[in-house]
């Protein structure tokens, strides 16, 4: 929502996500550059600027291995008008297995009731 919203936003006080499956801080920084997101890395957190348009660098993004990483890339991934490729995608599995299969079914709604 940061790399969308209209403004500079600053997440911090979560220097606990540097030692889960992954460093989550670094794994965020690193994919969400490859989608062109303004990002900055911080000790604890990050700086994203969501008033930026996001000029995507590179059509392979990684989960590092990590089910959070790997789910939030595939709904970061949606954002833009081109594909991707996801490296570990199925680390997903190890929280929510039916994941891609609701993202999909999700994508695939075409109104609301």
């Amino acid at each position: 929502m940061a790399a969308k919203a209209n403004g500079v936003s600053r997440i911090t006080g979560a220097g606990e996500l540097r030692v889960k499956e992954t460093d989550r801080i670094a794994a965020v920084v690193q994919e969400f550059t490859k989608l062109g997101i303004t990002i900055r890395e911080l000790p604890d957190g990050f700086v994203i600027d969501g008033s930026q348009p996001w000029q995507v660098k590179k059509h392979q993004l990684d989960s590092h291995g990590d089910h959070r990483i790997g789910m939030t890339l595939a709904i970061a991934s949606l954002l833009v008008d081109t594909s991707f490729q996801l490296a570990g995608a199925e680390s997903v599995n190890i929280s929510y297995p039916e994941f891609f299969d609701d993202l999909e079914s999700v994508m695939n709604v075409e109104s609301y009731s």
